[in-house]
């Protein structure tokens, strides 16, 4: 079984420190979801939101421009602790009728090619290698990002797999997907994690990490992919495991996953392989 841990939000914003208190004492390779133009932050009190504050500012703050981020990720990506993943452009929101929109949820196919494009180009030339995996912003994206994404030589995404939306061509291989996150919806109200060739990218989904989530209920969950033989890619942010408490919650339950039989830590790329 193939167990991934990802951390999102990686920008010019990040500080080695920060990234350093997250993943110490974690021996398990780490793939950092990175937004290489990141906007500010702005606090929003909005409905059914977990967090209080979100990507809403004007103003882009290239990666690049972190030198001290930049060196630290460059020598962890060469020691193997940390392979990258790319997490939108600027991860922009735009707020409707109280809702945020997330960056990949546009429809304007042009305008997301350009900017999936200039961001791919950003990280390969920074960091001197490939990157073909994508993580949407707030793990939305629409059938339209997902042309973009595979325009530009993506062929990878990780998203949560809303059950509503279809935006991925009919087919039978599709259907007997569909009806198997469906089914482990309902059954076991997880996500079906098993990736899918939707004929553009390959997707996979994510297991959401939180604080509001018992380790009880995690621990149970786990068993259910673990039972199934189910990819389990833990998705999470550095800044949230800056609370001790939720630091600690996310211990226990890699070493719980960790003390299993057959269970490998791999990147989040080698999850699709």
């Amino acid at each position: 079984m193939k167990v991934a841990i990802r951390d999102d939000d990686i920008s010019y914003f990040t500080t080695p420190a920060e990234l350093e208190q997250a993943w110490t004492n974690i021996s398990f390779p780490i793939t950092c979801a990175v937004t290489p133009f990141m906007v500010e932050s702005e606090k929003h009190i909005l409905p059914n939101r977990e967090f209080a504050f979100h990507q809403t500012g004007t103003i882009e703050h290239p990666i690049r421009g972190n030198d001290e981020l930049v060196a630290y990720l460059q020598e962890k990506i060469t020691s193997g602790q940390i392979s990258l993943a790319l997490h939108g452009c600027n991860h922009q929101y735009r707020i409707q009728d109280k809702m945020l929109i997330a960056e990949y949820s546009d429809n304007d196919l042009d305008n997301l090619k350009r900017k999936t494009n200039r961001a791919k180009l950003e990280i390969d030339n920074l960091f001197e290698q490939t990157v073909d995996v994508f993580v949407p912003p707030d793990n939305a994206i629409s059938a339209e990002g997902l042309k973009a994404i595979a325009s530009v030589g993506l062929k990878y995404v990780q998203r949560a797999f809303p059950l509503k939306n279809i935006d991925t061509q009919l087919s039978l291989s599709w259907l007997h997907h569909y009806s198997n996150r469906f089914y482990f919806k309902v059954r076991y109200n997880i996500v079906y994690s098993k990736s899918f060739n939707n004929g553009m990218v390959v997707e996979s989904a994510g297991y959401l990490f939180k604080d509001s989530i018992p380790l009880e209920k995690m621990i149970r969950d786990f068993d259910i992919f673990y039972e199934f033989d189910l990819p389990f890619t833990i998705a999470t942010h550095y800044w949230e495991l800056k609370n001790e408490s939720t630091k600690n919650k996310l211990l226990n339950l890699l070493d719980y996953i960790n003390r299993k039989s057959n269970v490998k830590f791999v990147t989040l790329r080698e999850m699709f392989e």
